[in-house]
C-alpha cells in the first residue's frame, strides 16, 4: 500500500513540474505540516484574488499509516506585500479526507474545514504561510471500533491548521498572469 501511496504521489508531482508552461504564472508548490494534512505537499493556483489549493499528506508509526488529502478554495482579501499584487490574509475552506491503514482495518474519515491565513514573501519566488481554523468531521467510516494509533478523532470539531514554506513560479506563458510589484 506504500508503494502505491509513493507512486501516486510522484505521479502528480511529475505532471504539474512538466506542465510547468502552463501552471508557471499563477502557481505555487508547498511543503509543510498540519492537521488533517499532517507532513503534507501542496500546489495553490491562482487568477487575481482567489484560486484553489490542493495538498497531499501523510503521518507514518510503525506498523500504521495516516494518508490524507485536502482541496480548498482561497480568496485573499486584505493587506498588502512588497513582492507581490495577491493580497496576503485569506480565507481557505475545503474538504478533506484522511485515511488511517493499520494492520487489520482501514478507518476512513471525511471532512470540512474553514482557515484564515496569512502568506509571508520572503522574495518574489519565496515565502512561507500560516493557516488557523477548524474542523468538522462529517463522516466516520470504522472497521473496528477500537484500534492502537497516535490518536484518534472521537469528537467530530477539531482546530485545523497548516504552516509550511512555498516557491511561486515566475511568470512564464502568455496566460493571464499575477503581478509582482518591482
Amino acid at each position: 500500500m506504500r508503494t502505491k501511496v509513493f507512486f501516486i504521489i510522484l505521479f502528480v508531482t511529475t505532471v504539474l513540474l512538466l506542465n510547468g508552461n502552463q501552471l508557471k504564472a499563477q502557481s505555487s508548490i508547498s511543503v509543510g505540516f498540519g492537521i488533517p494534512e499532517y507532513i503534507n505537499v501542496g500546489y495553490k493556483w491562482h487568477k487575481d484574488q482567489s484560486g484553489f489549493s490542493f495538498a497531499v499528506g501523510t503521518l507514518p508509526e510503525g506498523d500504521n499509516f495516516l494518508i490524507s488529502a485536502r482541496a480548498g478554495y482561497l480568496y485573499h482579501f486584505m493587506g498588502s506585500r512588497k513582492h507581490s499584487e495577491i493580497k496576503p490574509w485569506y480565507i481557505n475552506p475545503g474538504f478533506a479526507y484522511n485515511g488511517i491503514i493499520l494492520d487489520a482495518a482501514t478507518n476512513n474519515y471525511f471532512m470540512t474545514d474553514l482557515r484564515i491565513g496569512r502568506e509571508f514573501s520572503i522574495n518574489p519566488n519565496w515565502g512561507v504561510f500560516t493557516e488557523l481554523g477548524f474542523l468538522y468531521i462529517f463522516w466516520k467510516g470504522n472497521d473496528m471500533d477500537t484500534f492502537d494509533f497516535t490518536f484518534d478523532y472521537k469528537n467530530q470539531l477539531y482546530p485545523s491548521l497548516n504552516v509550511g514554506i512555498y516557491y511561486r513560479f515566475h511568470e512564464g506563458c502568455n496566460c493571464p498572469k499575477i503581478k509582482t510589484k518591482p
